[in-house]
């Protein structure tokens, strides 16, 4: 942290010592990723409102307005937060539009709006099928439309997340199974924890999915002496 703190005062002297350098561009944003690496989002956002002000038509103008962008969210400031993601990502042809639409979705959860996040976390897949969050936002797609009580809508996403089989299979599988045997279809339950168990190595729901195992073994009347 000392030599973080270093680095700020560093830019700030070259940024008021040499208004007219052609790095002061480069101090600016420097600065407010410096700032947030401390967690001292409020100079970070104070810091990007400057270079937004100098520089509104930069190229890094985009970049600087999703970190400011989260610099809001860190203060705890959601719904504000969520209006700035929104705005990027509708900003045609903006290279990071999948991230602003996770964050956009992000927020929209947290403030418990879960049938708009789900909306929001669908489109990553479906409008960026490459960008790299795809996976996160499948899982965050089913998760929250689970948490909408629209299960129809959860299911297809969470078993999408299973068959990548990717390190999100074992959560994904989890809300599955509550689904399941919400729909008094335990059958299901156990036949998707016995093929997702094996590999869910040392997935913090690893535990969770034996105990929906057991629960469904329950659930099934002819079965319940399997999961005592």
């Amino acid at each position: 942290l000392a030599e973080k703190e270093k680095a700020v005062d560093a830019y700030k002297r070259l940024i008021e010592k040499h208004a007219q350098s052609p790095l002061r561009r480069e101090a600016l944003y420097a600065l407010g990723v410096a700032y947030e690496d401390l967690k001292r989002y409020p100079e970070a956002e104070a810091t990007y409102d400057r270079f937004l002000k100098d520089y509104a038509n930069d190229d890094l103008a985009a970049e600087v307005r999703l970190r400011r962008g989260e610099a809001i969210l860190q203060r705890g400031e959601v719904a504000a937060a969520e209006k700035v993601f929104a705005e990027l990502a509708a900003i045609p042809g903006f290279a990071s539009a999948d991230y602003a639409v996770l964050r956009q979705a992000y927020c929209a959860a947290k403030q418990e709006q879960y049938d708009e996040a789900g909306k929001l976390y669908a489109r990553i897949p479906n409008e960026f099928p490459r960008s790299t969050h795809v996976a996160e936002a499948s899982l965050s797609a089913g998760r929250c439309f689970y948490r909408a009580q629209q299960y129809d809508a959860a299911v297809p996403w969470l078993e999408r997340v299973v068959e990548i089989s990717g390190s999100e299979a074992p959560e994904a599988a989890h809300w599955l199974c509550r689904i399941y045997l919400n729909q008094k279809a335990g059958a299901r339950a156990v036949e998707l924890v016995e093929r997702v168990l094996p590999k869910a190595g040392e997935s913090p729901y690893q535990v969770q999915l034996s105990l929906d195992q057991a629960d469904a073994l329950y659930s099934l009347s002819e079965w319940r002496a399997d999961s005592v």
